[in-house]
């Protein structure tokens, strides 16, 4: 009985290893995914708090998980026979892409400021099916080598590795909602700004054109004073030209 209970124990310390094992794997792949998919991306500063969460997601959800599946698909299907691979495959994309799928997707989301449960509902109702449908060519083709050619214990380690381009993707779809956010939020205020600037040159313009009317109808107005002065000089002439050659004149003198 003793020699059992130790026998258990260290059946149970070596599977903690390999469970911390695969976990920090997973978390360094969901880390390197995310990193690399800024990048590409193009984000001017690196959001460490998105990477911390990807992070923290692979080392409490998506690495557990990755490594009780994968136990459980081996008691299920034991061995690397054709049948014993197509069933574990089969179970894979089946069982693990939408438990995966789901908990990585709901998981950061809820790791996201001012996300609520809601929020991670309908982020996994958005994208579970695009992203399973797109796991089906890249794990299928993976795990029939790692089902063939890795020990269970090595296989969540190997799935990491391979896992970092995928993470690129997964890191994409969790984040795209605040990623596209704050794109608007740059364009929105870029608009604004562009709003702000033409309202300004606008106004200076109508400024300009106002006062060029102004100083065009004052022109006009002195224009129009000066002849209405010159008329009446005219007038005022004539009249004095008609009182001078009047009945006083040589002309009205009879011969």
């Amino acid at each position: 009985a003793f020699s059992t209970s130790e026998s258990m124990a260290a059946t149970s310390r070596v599977l903690l290893r390999q469970a911390a094992s695969a976990c920090t794997s997973v978390s360094l792949s969901m880390m390197a995914g995310d990193v690399i998919c800024q990048r590409i991306a193009g984000e001017e500063e690196m959001d460490t708090s998105r990477v911390a969460r990807m992070g923290a997601t692979g080392l409490c959800v998506s690495g557990p998980l990755s490594f009780t599946l994968h136990h459980v698909f081996e008691r299920l299907a034991p061995g690397a026979s054709a049948i014993a691979i197509c069933k574990k495959l089969f179970l894979t994309l089946t069982v693990t892409a939408p438990i995966q799928v789901t908990s990585t997707l709901g998981a950061v989301t809820l790791l996201s400021p001012g996300k609520s449960t809601a929020d991670a509902e309908a982020k996994v109702k958005q994208e579970l099916v695009p992203t399973i449908i797109s796991s089906i060519p890249y794990w299928g083709v993976f795990h029939t080598f790692n089902y063939r050619h890795t020990p269970v214990h090595r296989r969540p380690v190997m799935s990491s590795l391979a896992g970092v381009f995928w993470n690129i993707y997964i890191s994409w779809q969790a984040n795209k909602d605040s990623s596209e956010a704050g794109q608007r939020s740059t364009v929105t205020r870029g608009y604004k700004a562009s709003c702000e600037a033409d309202t300004d040159s606008s106004m200076r313009n109508m400024s300009d054109s106002s006062s060029s009317i102004a100083a065009a109808r004052g022109g006009k107005e002195g224009a129009e004073e000066r002849q209405d002065g010159m008329r009446a000089g005219k007038a005022d002439g004539s009249i004095w030209e008609r009182s001078i050659t009047g009945p006083c004149s040589e002309s009205s003198i009879p011969s």
